[in-house]
């Protein structure tokens, strides 16, 4: 259970886009179309709460999952 803020903290939104940085392993496996659609929808959500948040998240090999602070 969370607790519920007026604000979500920096570090829930980094820890969604480490989560959303595992989707793209299922690009190259067999999934039945519910499966499918299911998926790429939670992918959705967690970038809605991303970006609702003012961020997009970046992954890099060397630096790991960043998130950037987006421009107004």
């Amino acid at each position: 259970m969370s607790i519920l803020s007026p604000h979500t903290e920096r570090k829930a939104v980094l820890e969604i886009a480490k989560a959303l940085r595992h989707f793209s392993r299922f690009d190259f496996l067999l999934l039945r179309a519910e499966d499918e659609q299911r998926l790429r929808e939670a992918e959705n959500l967690l970038k809605g709460i991303l970006e609702n948040n003012g961020y997009t998240s970046r992954f890099s090999k060397n630096r790991g999952t960043r998130i950037l602070k987006l421009k107004p």
